[in-house]
This record gives C-alpha cells, sequence and structure tokens, in this order.
C-alpha cells in the first residue's frame, strides 16, 4: 500500500478524536422553568442552534455545569447537589454532593460554582468541581471539593466531596478553567475572599493539586465581590478577565504552561466616582471569539472594550446598549454571557422570561457586534439565569468558531410599550388606554405574577371595548396584547389588580 495512505490511515482516528474533544459543550441544559419539572436546552447539534424543552426536576439556576461526548451528545450536569444524568435520572451514588442528602430540586447556591473536567489519562472518567459553604458560627467560608464520576457503564460517581484542603474563603462564582499547554492536564482559578490572591489548581495524571498563591493585583470584599460578577480566560488562551460592577475589569496575562499571571490591568467600565456600592448588580464578563473585545454586563448596560487599543481606559471603552425595558412579562435585565460553539454570545436574565438576549457579531468593532435584546425567543416562560458553567474549549484550534452551525433563523422582536389598564383594583373588567395603534384583532395574554399563562383570547380594538377578567381568582396580573398579524412590532404591556 502507498506509504502516503499508510501515514493517513494512521493519523486519522487522531485527527477525529482531536474534532471530537472540542464538542464537550454542545448541550446546554439550564434555568428552570415556571411549569415546574421542565428546563431549557440549547443543543448545537444538527447544524443548527435549538431550543428544547427537556423533563427536568432540578433547578439548573445556580450551580450548573455539564458535559457532553466526543458527539457532543448530553452525558450528564449537576447542579450543586446531584449528579444528574442526560435523562434526568441521578447517577448512581450522585445524590449528597456538597453534604446536601435532603430534596435536591433546587440545588445549591452560587452561579458559576460548579465544573466538569475530562480526566485525559483515564478513559471515561471525569472530574466534578462544586464549591461547598460551611455554615458555622460566625464566618460561613466557601471551600472547593471534587466528585469523580466513571461513565463507562450506565454512570457511577466513584469518589464524593474530596476536600482540596483549601483552607481559605473562595469568593463565590468567578469558577474558571483552561486546558494546560500539554492539551492533557487543567488548570482552575477562583479569587480568595477579602484577599489580593488566586487560588490555582493544576489537575494533572496525579490527581488534584494545589499551586502557589498568586497576586491578583486586587482585593476581593466578601460583601461586594462574591457571587456578583464572573471570570473568563481569552478564546486564544492568553488573558483571563475578571469583572463585577463593583470591582471593575481586571485583565491578567496567563502562561498555559506555568498556570502563572501576570500584567494586571484594572479598567474602569464606569468611571470610578459613578459607581454605587450599595446597589445590587449582577454582572457578567466575556470575549469576543477572537479576543480582541471584552463584553461587560451590568444588569441595565452592555459595554464593549477592545483591548487593542493602547490606551484602553480613554479609548477602548464603549457603550453597546441599555436596557430597552422589555418585560416579557418581567424585567429582562442583562445577566450571565457565554460564547456558543457557534461564536454567538447568548444572554440571560435573572428574572423569568420568554426571551434571552444575543450578540450575533461579537468580533465586530462598536454596535456593528449586532447586539440584539430578546432576540432569542424561548417557548416556555423560564429562569434562565445559570447557564452552564464550561471550561475554555478549542483554545488550540486555529478556528474557535463551528461554521457548520447556521445563524439562527431571524424572529421578529417586539419592543414593549407600556398601557393603562384601569379602573385598578377591579372586580373584573377592565378597559385600555394608551396607543393610538391599538386598532385591528389582537391577542390578550394574561400573566400571573409567576409568569404563568392564565388566559388567552382574541379582542377587536381593544380601546373600544373592556376586557372580562371576573373569572380570574383575586390577584395581580399582567396583560400583554400582540397585533394578530404581527404587523406592529411591539407589544403593549399593562397590570391590573382583581379584587372580587
Amino acid at each position: 500500500m502507498n506509504k502516503s495512505i499508510l501515514l493517513l490511515l494512521f493519523f486519522l482516528p487522531w485527527v477525529n478524536a482531536m474534532y471530537a474533544q472540542e464538542k464537550y459543550d454542545y448541550v446546554w441544559p439550564y434555568g428552570y422553568g415556571f411549569n415546574l419539572g421542565q428546563d431549557p436546552r440549547l443543543n448545537f447539534n444538527g447544524g443548527s442552534m435549538d431550543v428544547e424543552i427537556n423533563d427536568n426536576l432540578y433547578d439548573l439556576t445556580k450551580q450548573n455545569a455539564s458535559i457532553c461526548n466526543e458527539n457532543g451528545e448530553l452525558l450528564f450536569f449537576t447542579n450543586g447537589c446531584a449528579i444528574i444524568k442526560e435523562n434526568a435520572e441521578i447517577m448512581a451514588n450522585g445524590s449528597g454532593i456538597n453534604f446536601i442528602n435532603e430534596d435536591c430540586e433546587f440545588g445549591d447556591s452560587g452561579p458559576q460554582d460548579a465544573m466538569i473536567l475530562t480526566n485525559n489519562y483515564v478513559e471515561d472518567q471525569y472530574f466534578v468541581f462544586h464549591k461547598y459553604v460551611i455554615f458555622q458560627e460566625g464566618e460561613n467560608p466557601t471551600k472547593m471539593l471534587y466528585s469523580i464520576v466513571d461513565n463507562s457503564g450506565e454512570g457511577e460517581v466513584t469518589l464524593k466531596n474530596v476536600d482540596i484542603d483549601e483552607e481559605r474563603n473562595l469568593l463565590t462564582s468567578y469558577l474558571t478553567g483552561i486546558a494546560h499547554e500539554n492539551k492533557k492536564d487543567w488548570w482552575l482559578v477562583n479569587p480568595i475572599v477579602n484577599d489580593s490572591i488566586f487560588s490555582i489548581l493544576l489537575i494533572d495524571s496525579t490527581g488534584v493539586k494545589k499551586q502557589a498563591d498568586q497576586s491578583t493585583g486586587e482585593y476581593f470584599n466578601e460583601f461586594r465581590s462574591s457571587a456578583s460578577g464572573t471570570a473568563r480566560f481569552s478564546p486564544d488562551g492568553t488573558k483571563l478577565a475578571v469583572y463585577n460592577y463593583y470591582d471593575q475589569l481586571n485583565v491578567y496575562d496567563f502562561n498555559r504552561q506555568t498556570g502563572s499571571l501576570s500584567n494586571h490591568q484594572k479598567i474602569y467600565v464606569f468611571p470610578e466616582e459613578e459607581i454605587d456600592t450599595m446597589e445590587i448588580r449582577f454582572s457578567s464578563v466575556e470575549w469576543s471569539p477572537n479576543s480582541r473585545f471584552l463584553y461587560t454586563a451590568s444588569v441595565y448596560e452592555l459595554h464593549q472594550i477592545d483591548t487593542s487599543e493602547p490606551d484602553i481606559q480613554n479609548d477602548g471603552i464603549r457603550l453597546i446598549d441599555v436596557y430597552n425595558g422589555t418585560e416579557d412579562p418581567f424585567a429582562t435585565y442583562f445577566f450571565l454571557m457565554a460564547m456558543g460553539p457557534d461564536c454567538r454570545i447568548y444572554m440571560t436574565s435573572t428574572n423569568g422570561s420568554y426571551s434571552n438576549h444575543i450578540i450575533h457579531d461579537p468580533d465586530e468593532l462598536g454596535t456593528a457586534c449586532n447586539f440584539v435584546q430578546n432576540g432569542l425567543k424561548l417557548p416556555e416562560n423560564f429562569v434562565g439565569k445559570g447557564l452552564p458553567n464550561f471550561p475554555r474549549y478549542r483554545v488550540d484550534e486555529e478556528e474557535k468558531c463551528d461554521n457548520t452551525i447556521t445563524r439562527i433563523i431571524d424572529q421578529k422582536i417586539y419592543v414593549k410599550q407600556e398601557i393603562k389598564v384601569y379602573p385598578t383594583p377591579s372586580t373584573g373588567q377592565v378597559w385600555i388606554e394608551g396607543a393610538e395603534d391599538l386598532r385591528g384583532v389582537f391577542d390578550v395574554l394574561i400573566y400571573d405574577v409567576n409568569g404563568g399563562l392564565v388566559m388567552k383570547y382574541e379582542t377587536r380594538d381593544p380601546q373600544s371595548e373592556p376586557l372580562n377578567l371576573s373569572s380570574l381568582n383575586d390577584g395581580t396580573y399582567f396583560i400583554e396584547l400582540f397585533n394578530r398579524d404581527r404587523s406592529v412590532s411591539r407589544f403593549y404591556l399593562g397590570k391590573v389588580v382583581i379584587v372580587h
């Protein structure tokens, strides 16, 4: 046989394996449905990004990590209380994670506080890292634990709640990871509470090893920093970004061979004098695929930071958009961001919603990044804030994007316009007032305070005849009106209190 063919046959399995390793994040279980027992999943397999609804009794709005096999098929996930198989059954010996032995429906606290890593030295073995809060008199420190999964058969947790012997308090959230330069080992990084150092872990052929402390160049305060932001490695593996509204943006150079951080830069996305440290703001950070731009979400504002600028502070910060007030049915503020295998950045809100946000072209400068608020329509109302926390995949790939995943089919985006509903309180018959284009046939949707749809019907010229809500129980309700033929690209929102 021709030598070149022999070489090709020899290397082909290796090439396929390397490509397959990049599909560990192709299914994203996240959030929690108002229709209890369901969750949304973003599925990047099959050539498109599809939103699916799956039966799942477990809340994924807090600790949330998942992993797929080499074909992009979901294997298992965790909510910080249990390790759960793809079919929503708890894995053998998978309960009692973080020593929680009661009902695991609502998971353990701390968005971005869990992560699943392959053991590249043992086939079908995985490390599941999860943070554990020790409740005691005085300080309640957060520690790092890990469990080991053997997924060679039906799946079994073989080791559980292993203590890494980190004696100090870890900052809640901010857990992030990346592959070692040798492509087999892993680095995990997390800041320490009330200090200015990172806790660094190396996962290699001998197991989990704590590394020497490294300075962050920033003092992270437990009261304002913990659980208020996230950390992300750049797609090219050379930098680490840590962001929250209170401490602002901190960027470091990272050496994947040694695990060392250097060249700390502090960037004020907001002017220092305008930062209100008493205001509650949940924040997040994500990189563009080309590792040039950073995006920071701070509840009301989305900024883009151009790290290629020599003077980032004065020339590199751009406001991309502000929250437009849409309630779907609750406020869709900006929260967690994560880059998908299709290199679009997906953003959730802290509230229940029928929609999430998308940055379609994050490699583009300024508003050309094509940020669309409420651009990802969900089939049900989900609390979606807990995106799965993945390590940075595809670091060593020249192409960071799977270009075979097609762009989401464009969907019409509806802008909220408030309307007056009166009288309120009401026994059930109410009138609508407040918009000139409220003419024609409209769909009327009534939601309760939990976001559940309780009534839907059709009306013609809603300002000319009252809405009859007399069949509803006492309580507060949100009223949405959509033009039946969707010729008007806005929806109308009002609120009423029913008291019989």
